[in-house]
């Protein structure tokens, strides 16, 4: 049986080429990365951004569950009576209080207006229909039908408990449901503004390497500079996230 000799030298050699040619490749997608996000966060804090999508995204979410709302079979709800009812349950009123929260705080506000919504459905009408759009018809109707006063002590009605439970687990599964899809649209458009402003900063880099702007102007890039770019770029967009992500861990480690 023949054994395989290995030349190890020519192993180690290659081993050697791979790691200079990458620790440069690695050192130039870690501080592209850095960069955007530094770029990002900056746009974050110099504008209310993040208030701007909460605001849409939550009116587009409510306007959806009015059509749901709609279809099934009840009155179609006043999306914008909705939507101020819901800021005055959540933060007194303050739409930008309420716009600028994490998405975790925002749902975390809107369950606890949901609960005050529940304890008085009739002053809140066009919001439980909103909320409660996939409850059953008879359920949301049962907590729309104004009470007859409870004698102290007396328990409530069962068919009022059961309505209850019922619509408030539905009200909480929607607002799980924008929690879930305001939060993945707006890291994917954190995302996507990364690979943008990587894009940008290494074709810029690439400019700058010229010996003057109007030779830069002049020369077009070859097949290599653009494979680079978009290697480089693409490389730079997905540690961006990364780097926010862990500077935004050890800020919440210090404090």
């Amino acid at each position: 049986m023949d054994i395989v000799n290995i030349d190890w030298k020519l192993l180690e050699n290659f081993i050697k080429a791979v790691g200079l040619q990458a620790l440069p490749f690695l050192g130039a997608m870690a501080a592209i990365g850095t960069v955007s996000m530094a770029i990002i966060q900056t746009g974050k804090d110099a504008f209310p951004l993040r208030r701007w999508f909460h605001c849409w995204k939550l009116k587009q979410w409510l306007g959806e569950k009015a059509n749901k709302a709609q279809a099934s079979g009840k009155t179609r709800p006043d999306v914008h009576k909705a939507k101020k009812d819901l800021i005055r349950l959540a933060t007194a009123g303050d739409p930008k209080a309420f716009y600028d929260l994490e998405i975790e705080q925002l749902c975390g506000q809107m369950n606890a207006a949901a609960q005050a919504l529940l304890d008085y459905p009739e002053r809140h009408s066009d919001l439980l229909s909103c909320l409660a759009a996939l409850a059953e018809t008879e359920d949301v109707e049962i907590l729309l039908t104004p009470s007859t006063p409870q004698v102290p002590g007396q328990p409530k009605p069962q068919a009022l408990v059961d309505a209850r439970a019922r619509v408030i687990h539905q009200v909480q599964r929607s607002i799980d449901g924008f929690q879930i899809s305001a939060g993945f649209r707006w890291k994917w458009l954190l995302q996507v503004t990364s690979f943008g402003v990587s894009f940008l900063i290494t074709g810029i880099g690439f400019s700058l390497s010229q010996p003057s702007v109007a030779k830069a102007l002049e020369t077009p890039w070859t097949r290599t500079q653009w494979i680079t770019v978009v290697l480089v770029g693409l490389a730079g967009g997905f540690l961006a996230p990364i780097a926010r992500d862990l500077i935004a861990s050890l800020q919440k480690l210090r404090s």
